[in-house]
């Protein structure tokens, strides 16, 4: 599976423009980490980042970890920018619906400006989904954060990989990364990828369908 280099010689020092990131581009968000910053999302070291990074192949794994590592730091970057509680579990499902919506529609792309309405809508949509707000507010708090971190983490991760692969071709991993997103999405919402539809204004709609996790 590619992945993109996260070598110390590829960030440039930050320019603490944060409002002003493309979030269409989440690379553009990643390359304004400074070194500093990102030797400290790595050296974190989630149990959820080491987690996810098993889906890879053995060789790709480390890349990985930390790659979900900085995904993570991004996402909590995103929380501050747009004043969302910390550990907002809604924050996270929006960035990880959004990340699969793109991926599954060949890097499709909503206005950064349309991201506070998207999240607001992705809380309205997870209000009719009682049975897993019952199962969250139920689990242990260890459970929650876990929870927490794969959504943000995938989210993040899925939106640099789909500009990866857009300068990058690779079908092979394209469709190795699709599988691993079926998976959890399916297991944890309930949600076929295929049914998530996002306008260009910020409306999110999922569609009925027969969920399966193969």
């Amino acid at each position: 599976m590619n992945t993109l280099n996260t070598s110390e010689s590829n960030h440039s020092e930050a320019n603490g423009n944060y409002s002003q990131a493309v979030y269409r581009d989440h690379e553009s968000l990643f390359n304004e980490l400074t070194e500093q910053e990102i030797k400290s999302a790595v050296r974190k070291k989630s149990s959820t980042a080491s987690k996810l990074s098993r889906n890879a192949p053995q060789q790709h794994r480390g890349e990985m970890e930390k790659l979900f590592n900085i995904s993570l730091f991004i996402h909590q970057r995103f929380e501050e920018i747009h004043k969302l509680p910390k550990q907002d579990i809604h924050g996270a499902i929006t960035l990880f619906l959004y990340g699969i919506w793109s991926i599954y529609n060949r890097g499709a792309t909503i206005p950064g400006k349309q991201f506070d309405k998207l999240v607001t809508q992705t809380r309205d949509t997870m209000r009719e989904r009682t049975e897993f707000l019952k199962e969250y507010e139920k689990s242990t708090s260890d459970n929650r954060s876990a929870l927490y971190e794969t959504f943000a983490m995938v989210g993040n991760w899925l939106l640099m990989i789909q500009h990866h692969l857009t300068s990058q071709p690779d079908e092979m991993a394209l469709n190795n990364v699709k599988i691993m997103v079926r998976e959890i999405i399916t297991r944890s919402l309930k949600i076929e990828p295929e049914s998530i539809s996002i306008s260009q204004e910020g409306d999110l709609t999922i569609t009925a369908q027969n969920c399966t996790t193969q």
